[in-house]
C-alpha cells in the first residue's frame, strides 16, 4: 500500500484495534440517529466497561487522541450470549468523507463462549469449510450497511480487521459485490489473519468477488497466523517487534512496526512460512484427515482448555505436553504430507524437547504421558506405538541434554 491511497495503515490499524471495545454500550445511549463520537462514548463508559481493558494499555497518548476523533456509525453485534455466534462489526467514521467497517477477532479463550464461538467455530471451521458461522453474519453486516440510509453520506470505505477480524474482513470484500458495495471499497486490510480453504475459494460466489476485489485486498503477515492457509490478493510481510515475545505472542496487532503512516515492511522467519505450508497441505489432504484435525485442536481448545494452558511455560514457549502433541500430530499426518515435510519440524520439536525437560517435574511428565494415550485413542493409534514414540522422542530428549 503506497501514499496514493486514500486509508493509511495507521488508519487502518486503528479501526482494527477500536473492532475490539464493546463501544456500541455507548453508542445506544448517545446516538440520536446519527454517528456518535468515539471520545463521547469513552467518556460516558469509562475503561472498566470496555471490552479488552488491557488492549488499551499498548496505546500511546497520542493513538488514543485519533482513536477518540473518531465516530461509530454503525454497528452488528451477534456476541452477547453463549450461543451467539461470536460476530462483531463495525462501521467508523474517519471524516465526512471516509469510513472504515472494522470487523473483531477472537477474544480471550478464557470464557468458554469465545473458545466455541471464536476458536472453535470461526477459526478451526476455516479449515475444510466452504463458509463459516461468522462468515455468513459479516454478511448480514454488509447487507445492512448497503440498506442503511447513511452510506451514501460517504465516498470511499475501506475493510479492515486483525487475526480472525482479518480473514472476516477479506470475506466482507469477497461478498461486497452482491450488495453493491465493491465499488465503493477502496482497500481491505487483513492484519496478520488467516487465509482460506479450497473449499472456500472454489466456491462459484466467492470465486466471482476474488475477481474483482484481490487486487484492493493485502494481507499484512507477521507471525504464523497470518502465513495459515490461502491468502486473497497481495501477501505484505511487514516488521514487528519482537522483543520480549515468541511466534505466539507476536502475532497482537500492538506489535506491528509502523514507518510513519504505513507498516515498515520486513519478513517472517522459516518456521512461519513452514506452518504455512502445512496448513496448505493439510488443507489439500482427503477430507477426512482436516476433519481429524478440526476434531483433535477442538478437543485442545473445549474439553481440553486446560491443556492448552499446559502446553505452553509463562513465556509462550511449548512445554514437554506440548511437543509431544506436535510431534503426535506430525506423526499422525506424514503419510499425507510426506515424511521430508513432517519431519524436520518433528526434529526441531526434539532438539527444543530437551529445554522443556530440564525446567519441568515429574508430574507434568507423567501428565503427558496420559497425553500421549489419549491422543492414540483419538487416532485409533495403538497405545504401544504411542508408548514407544513417547520414550524414543524422550530418550532422544535427554540425550541432546546431556
Amino acid at each position: 500500500m503506497g501514499d496514493f491511497m486514500p486509508f493509511t495503515d495507521r488508519e487502518l490499524a486503528y479501526a482494527s484495534f477500536i473492532a475490539f471495545l464493546d463501544l456500541y454500550k455507548g453508542f445506544d445511549f448517545l446516538s440520536e440517529g446519527g454517528p456518535v463520537s468515539i471520545g463521547e462514548i469513552l467518556d460516558l463508559l469509562g475503561k472498566s466497561n470496555i471490552a479488552d481493558l488491557s488492549l488499551l494499555e499498548y496505546v500511546s497518548k497520542d493513538d488514543l487522541r485519533a482513536i477518540r476523533s473518531y465516530k461509530l456509525v454503525d454497528y452488528y453485534n451477534d456476541n452477547d450470549f453463549t450461543h451467539s455466534s461470536g460476530f462483531y462489526g463495525c462501521l467508523i467514521e474517519l471524516d465526512e468523507q471516509r469510513i472504515v467497517c472494522a470487523l473483531r477477532g477472537s477474544e480471550p479463550m478464557s470464557e468458554i463462549r469465545h473458545r466455541i464461538a471464536d476458536w472453535v467455530f470461526a477459526d478451526l471451521m476455516l479449515l475444510n469449510s466452504e463458509i463459516t458461522i461468522q462468515q455468513k453474519e459479516c454478511e448480514n453486516f454488509a447487507r445492512q450497511i448497503a440498506y442503511s440510509k447513511y452510506i451514501h453520506r460517504y465516498t470511499s470505505m475501506a475493510v479492515a480487521g486483525h487475526s480472525l477480524g482479518g480473514n472476516l474482513a477479506s470475506h466482507f470484500a469477497i461478498i461486497s459485490y452482491k450488495y453493491g458495495l465493491d465499488d465503493f471499497i477502496e482497500i481491505c486490510a487483513n492484519f496478520d489473519g488467516p487465509g482460506f480453504s479450497n473449499e472456500y475459494l472454489n466456491r462459484e460466489e466467492h470465486r466471482r468477488g476474488i475477481e474483482r476485489m484481490q487486487e484492493r485486498m493485502f494481507n499484512y503477515t507477521w507471525s504464523f497466523i497470518g502465513a495459515l492457509l490461502n491468502p486473497v490478493g497481495e501477501v505484505v510481510y511487514v516488521k514487528a517487534n519482537w522483543e520480549g515475545k515468541n511466534f505466539v505472542t507476536v502475532h497482537r496487532l500492538d506489535n506491528i512496526v509502523l514507518d510513519g503512516d504505513f507498516v515498515a515492511h520486513g519478513k517472517i522467519g522459516k518456521i512461519e512460512q513452514y506452518i504455512g505450508d502445512l496448513s496448505r497441505k493439510v488443507d489439500d489432504a482427503p477430507d477426512s484427515v482436516g476433519n481429524a484435525v478440526f476434531v483433535f485442536l477442538s478437543v485442545l481448545v473445549l474439553a481440553g482448555y486446560w491443556l492448552v494452558e499446559y502446553m505452553f511455560d509463562n513465556t509462550g514457549e511449548l512445554t514437554v505436553a506440548g511437543y509431544l502433541i506436535v510431534i503426535n500430530l506430525l506423526v499422525f499426518l506424514s503419510p499425507y504430507l510426506g515424511m521430508a515435510e513432517a519431519i524436520p519440524i518433528a526434529l526441531v520439536c526434539i532438539l527444543q524437547l530437551q529445554k522443556a525437560l530440564f525446567k519441568e517435574d515429574s508430574t507434568l511428565y507423567k501428565m503427558a504421558e496420559r497425553i500421549i494415550f489419549s491422543l492414540g485413542d483419538i487416532f485409533k493409534m495403538p497405545q504401544d506405538y504411542s508408548y514407544n514414540l513417547l520414550s524414543e522422542t524422550l530418550r532422544l530428549g535427554l540425550i541432546a541434554n546431556m
